[in-house]
């Protein structure tokens, strides 16, 4: 029997899905086990795959901080002027 037949394939998607959601989300959103993502990983290419998810990470952080900042200003600009 041919076990690769059986196997799940790696989502159209996969890749979009994975930068935008990581590890900790990525089993739920397509209702599989650790070992099948592991392969898809593989599939896909980690070191690329994993650069990426980072850069993303990154980016959302700066993001986080920049309105962070905001919202202090706005805070700080209305507590002042009260």
């Amino acid at each position: 029997m041919n076990q690769r037949s059986t196997m799940r394939a790696k989502p159209a998607d996969f890749r979009q899905v994975y930068i935008a959601v990581g590890w900790g989300g990525i089993e739920e959103h397509y209702g599989t086990n650790w070992r099948v993502v592991r392969r898809w990983i593989d599939e896909e290419g980690r070191d690329g795959l994993i650069a990426a998810r980072a850069a993303a990470v990154d980016k959302q952080r700066r993001r986080a901080r920049f309105r962070q900042y905001v919202l202090q200003e706005r805070l700080e600009v209305r507590v002042l002027s009260a």
